[in-house]
């Protein structure tokens, strides 16, 4: 398997497992799961967090994978390109980073009609602030670390 493969899948991974634990460690935990104990299923605002999280991990990946595709595209063009360079990858984890902060800020104010007065994340800011840290800590790994080689 060429090494750029190994860097895509291994990036895919990591992605994955943040997905996976940003949901599944503060539900174990019961920090961001309400339940409806009359119909025992899982409340709207549960959902709500989890489409939060989703979404933010969703376009960071997409911004990686973008940014993987423009590097191995430059490569193709250009075989004897050794190095891509730091810059461009500090560069798209910043817009990763970014926009994965734009997403977690917008649903904040995300509420459901038959839930809390106020988000998950919104009201449990200590939470939001981990599910934004771990993914700009992801960001940053996975863009400076898994890098598209020629």
């Amino acid at each position: 398997m060429k090494k750029h493969t190994q860097n895509l899948l291994i990036a895919s991974l990591v992605y994955a497992g943040v997905l996976f634990a940003l949901m599944i460690i503060p539900m174990l935990l019961g920090i961001a799961t309400f339940y409806d104990y009359d119909l025992e299923e899982v409340a709207p605002d549960t959902m709500i967090y989890m489409a939060s999280v989703s979404l933010a991990v969703l376009v960071s990946y997409a911004v990686y994978l973008g940014y993987f595709l423009f590097q191995r595209n430059k490569v193709k063009n250009d075989p004897a390109i050794k190095f891509l360079g730091i810059f461009p990858r500090c560069l798209f984890a910043v817009i990763a980073s970014a926009l994965s902060t734009i997403v977690i800020f917008l649903c904040l104010g995300w509420i459901s009609e038959l839930g809390e007065e106020i988000s998950i994340l919104e009201a449990d800011t200590a939470l939001a602030g981990i599910v934004l840290g771990v993914a700009l800590a992801a960001n940053f790994v996975c863009f400076i670390v898994f890098k598209p080689r020629v």
